[in-house]
């Protein structure tokens, strides 16, 4: 899987809200976009918590705090605190000193972030201690940890239906207890109606896996549980299915603007008229998840799954490895969890069915980008790509074919929903696309950069972090105009420049020994092509740092700026 757009999470994050699921004993998350300082704080974006001192005249203050570039968003009279806006470009941390040193403020500081104490509880679904891909232990299936992390990654949200996922499959059960409520209208392309009930099992399973109502005191839970669902059927009574049958689905779903579109179907050829159908559904938005096909070795041949715009997933099993059914090639992109999954059963009972395939890996990845999505409402195929590779596990299965990096049995390596999450959660606004993968160092792993913050040139907020590093180790972040590969003698790894300048952003930064990382604010670094900065300019940066067998590089990241 090529990415072949620039990711920008930029300036529409900050103007985007972050939905978040409505149970009551969801973890309460923060609706607005929040920045990191380098000693862990979280503050809301922009913002300052002024308190007034005591006798100080309100309006005499609010009127030299407006002339700094800021304005009243609302206050606490009884406390004197006013909350202000940042409107001028200053970084932040300068203005909070500014502010301070008005006459008749006492202190100006960060409008910090916290979270609630609530612990998220295992959902009460009857037959959750069977579905051994959410929470793996030796009791349920196989190797502990051997999962996507779900009970971690609810903590952090269970799903939106501002999010709607498409099943393009066999059709669903509309009377199942596991759906109600999320339910679409939906359309059935094979016999030409609005009425897509199943007549095969194969889409109630498919359906379950992505997100059958969790917490709910009945059968299975889904990876997202608030997603609206929309039934496309595309297979018949045999769960056989046309290209013309297929073509529709795609249009439909391309029509209706669904984010996901989830496709656990194999053995397609790869018609011209499918290739434009799917470049034509990612074009309108929709991020499209596959089947990495069920006989061994056929992943490349067996489409939707073998085209370059969809995301494809092998199977794995409660122990890591590749299932023995799990198709493999170069068209694999991830795996996730495939092997006698339990999911909803077919009838209204409160059951379950044992689920195996690649069709059953294909709809977990669906819901994690369900859960993505929930989290990014403006996120598109390469950010989904992109956050799915910086969570995945890597080298978990069989060591000839789970091999480090980028393999053709697990692609990326196993999705892990919290993970996944968790790179969102470093900061809302994380922006840039990686455009070179690095190469695994002595830690074990490679070392991945993420860039967050303002992506307005002029503004000094942007951050830099790279993890994976060999613990307690000297790097430097690298900046350079645009990216071509070369591999510097005495290096481990490549290097991306591009003949014109390439800057050294000092000073050297030791790696933290507890989770082999660093972070830097670009106010905080010697950036002398910080004036050089324009609108519509793509810039690369990376991580250099020293190693146990050399110096070595992290990935490169290419960030528009706007």
């Amino acid at each position: 899987m090529q990415i072949s757009r620039l990711w920008q999470f930029g300036a529409l994050a900050l103007l985007s809200t972050f939905a978040h699921a409505q149970n009551s004993w969801d973890t309460p998350r923060l609706e607005t976009p929040y920045g990191q300082t380098q000693t862990g704080v979280r503050y809301v974006l922009d913002e300052a918590l002024i308190l007034l001192e005591p006798g100080a005249d309100r309006d005499e203050v609010l009127t030299r705090l407006t002339a700094l570039g800021t304005q009243c968003l609302g206050e606490v009279p009884r406390l004197g605190v006013l909350r202000m806006q940042r409107l001028s470009g200053e970084d932040i941390t300068n203005l909070l000193a500014q502010l301070a040193a008005v006459q008749g403020v006492s202190s100006a500081e960060y409008n910090g972030v916290g979270e609630g104490g609530g612990r998220l509880l295992t959902p009460d679904d009857t037959h959750f201690q069977s579905q051994w891909h959410h929470e793996n232990t030796s009791a349920n299936a196989g190797t502990p940890g051997a999962d996507i992390e779900s009970v971690a990654a609810w903590k952090i949200t269970t799903g939106s239906d501002e999010v709607t996922i498409a099943i393009l499959d066999s059709g669903i059960d509309f009377g199942h207890p596991d759906f109600q409520g999320r339910l679409l209208p939906g359309f059935d392309f094979v016999n030409e109606d609005s009425d897509p009930t199943a007549d095969h099992p194969h889409g109630i399973s498919v359906t379950g896996l992505a997100a059958a109502n969790g917490n709910n005191t009945f059968g299975t839970a889904g990876v997202d549980w608030a997603c609206q669902i929309l039934p496309v059927k595309v297979l018949n009574q045999f769960n056989g299915g046309t290209v013309m049958d297929l073509l529709q689905g795609l249009d439909y779903c391309a029509e209706r603007r669904a984010q996901i579109v989830s496709m656990s179907l194999i053995n397609y050829p790869g018609t011209s008229a499918l290739v434009a159908a799917l470049a034509g559904a990612r074009e309108a938005g929709c991020i499209l998840i596959s089947c990495g096909a069920n006989n061994a070795g056929a992943a490349n041949n067996s489409w939707p799954g073998a085209s370059p715009d969809t995301i494809t997933i092998a199977a794995s099993t409660p122990n890591d490895s590749r299932a023995s059914f799990s198709g493999f090639g170069t068209s694999i992109d991830f795996s996730a969890p495939g092997a006698s999954v339990a999911t909803s059963a077919p009838s209204q009972a409160d059951s379950f069915n044992l689920f195996s395939g690649c069709s059953a890996a294909t709809p977990v990845a669906a819901g994690i980008v369900g859960l993505l999505a929930a989290r990014h409402p403006l996120l598109t195929q390469d950010q989904a790509y992109e956050l799915l590779r910086l969570g995945a596990e890597d080298q978990v299965g069989d060591p000839n074919e789970d091999t480090p990096g980028y393999d053709i049995y697990h692609g990326h390596g196993r999705l892990n929903a919290r993970s996944s999450l968790e790179v969102i959660d470093l900061d809302p606004s994380v922006i840039g696309y990686t455009c070179l993968p690095a190469a695994v160092n002595s830690s074990g792993q490679s070392a991945h950069i993420v860039a967050s913050g303002s992506i307005i040139p002029g503004f000094d907020d942007l951050e830099l972090t790279v993890s994976g590093l060999p613990s307690g180790q000297f790097g430097h972040f690298l900046m350079g105009d645009g990216f071509a590969v070369s591999t510097p003698p005495g290096s481990n790894g490549q290097l991306c420049i591009q003949g014109g300048q390439i800057v050294r952003l000092i000073p050297p930064i030791l790696s933290s020994g507890a989770s082999g990382s660093f972070r830097a604010e670009i106010g905080t670094l010697n950036l002398p092509v910080i004036g050089d900065i324009q609108p519509g300019n793509t810039w690369t940066f990376q991580a250099w740092y020293r190693d146990g067998i050399g110096s070595n590089f992290s990935d490169a990241l290419s960030v528009l700026f706007e």
